[in-house]
């Protein structure tokens, strides 16, 4: 059913990216007005095709983020149904935290707290089952490393990629 909504037809400019029910609207333009203008249709049209199908938008957890290069950033609101949406310094999206340079600086330290939060608790946990036996020191071991590698596919490939060009 979600399907249907990769195919609708926005407004040059607007496309539309999503895994399961979230989904992301990535509109490019030149100035902001135009962003702005772009984004509200395309928001107006996935509006309208939920109310046919008998869905409806959560309005008030719809966020903005306006990535640019420029050096000043500048700001946006969207109209999402009655409620006006401005542009955000970043948001989280499946677990990771965007930005509006995508330098991932803020998911950087988002991840190394929740690892460190994670290892912490593990590791209180300890004691109570009587010190830590190898598979409890393996779960510790392990437990770092698969949060802080969540979602970094662009470095993972830049490293393999590396590695082939010097052999």
């Amino acid at each position: 059913m979600f399907d249907a909504i990769f195919k609708l037809t926005l407004p040059e400019g607007a496309t539309v990216v999503g895994f399961a029910e979230d989904g992301v609207y990535v509109v490019a333009a030149k100035y902001l007005e135009e962003v702005t203008l772009i984004a509200n249709k395309a928001v107006a049209t996935v509006r309208g095709w939920l109310s046919s199908v008998g869905l409806q938008l959560v309005d008030h957890k719809t966020e903005v983020l306006l990535v640019t290069s420029r050096k000043q950033t500048g700001s946006i609101t969207v109209t999402v149904g009655r409620h006006e949406i401005r542009s955000q310094s970043c948001l989280k999206y499946l677990g990771v935290m965007i930005d509006t340079r995508l330098r991932f600086n803020i998911h950087t330290e988002y991840i190394s707290a929740k690892s460190a939060k994670v290892a912490s608790f593990l590791s209180r946990l300890m004691p109570n089952v009587r010190g830590p036996r190898e598979s409890s020191r393996r779960l510790l071991a392990t437990v770092d490393p698969s949060i802080m590698l969540y979602a970094p596919p662009i470095g993972k490939e830049a490293m393999v990629t590396k590695s082939c060009r010097r052999k």
